[in-house]
C-alpha cells in the first residue's frame, strides 16, 4: 500500500527528502529540557502522528502527573514542524479532553499565522492560561510558562 503524506509549499525540499527515504519517519516530538520539574516542554518536528502522541507525549504528561496537580505545557511549532496526521488531530482532540483540567498555563510557540490566530479563538473557553508566542520570543515563553 502506497503511502501518502501533504507537505506544505514552503516544506518542498523536506517532501523531496521524504519521498527519497527508504523508511517513513514522518516526526516525533522532541523534549525541550531545563525547565522545571512541572513543565512538559516539547517541539513538533516533522508529520506528527497519533503514535508519536501514543509513545511520547502522553506517557510524558501522565508521568509528571504522578507528581503534580497541575502541570504547565511548552508546544513549539517551528520551521522543523510540517503537520499533524489526520489520525494525530484525532489523537489531539482526545488528549485534550482528557487532560482538560490537568493544566494550569499552556504556551503555544509558533509563526504560522493561521495556527496563532486558530488558537487565539480558543483562549476565552480553556479553562487555564493560554498564550501564543511567535518563535522569535521563545525565551520569553519560556519564562511565562515557568510563572
Amino acid at each position: 500500500m502506497a503511502t501518502i503524506r501533504r507537505f506544505p509549499s514552503r516544506k518542498l525540499e523536506d517532501a523531496k527528502a521524504w519521498a527519497r527515504a527508504s523508511e517513513d519517519d514522518p516526526g516525533r516530538f522532541e523534549v525541550i529540557e531545563g525547565l522545571p520539574r512541572d513543565v512538559v516542554a516539547v517541539r513538533a518536528v516533522g508529520i506528527i502522528t497519533a503514535q508519536d502522541y501514543r509513545d511520547t507525549l502522553i506517557p510524558l504528561v501522565e508521568a509528571k502527573l504522578e507528581e503534580h496537580d497541575r502541570l504547565k505545557l511548552l508546544f513549539v511549532m517551528g520551521e522543523d514542524y510540517t503537520t499533524f496526521s489526520g489520525d494525530a488531530a484525532w489523537e489531539d482532540t482526545k488528549f485534550d479532553l482528557k487532560h482538560l483540567r490537568d493544566f494550569a498555563r499552556i504556551a503555544l510557540v509558533t509563526d504560522m499565522t493561521w495556527l496563532a490566530r486558530t488558537a487565539k479563538l480558543f483562549i476565552p473557553i480553556v479553562p487555564y492560561k493560554f498564550k501564543v508566542f511567535p518563535m522569535a520570543e521563545l525565551d520569553e515563553a519560556k519564562g511565562w510558562i515557568k510563572r
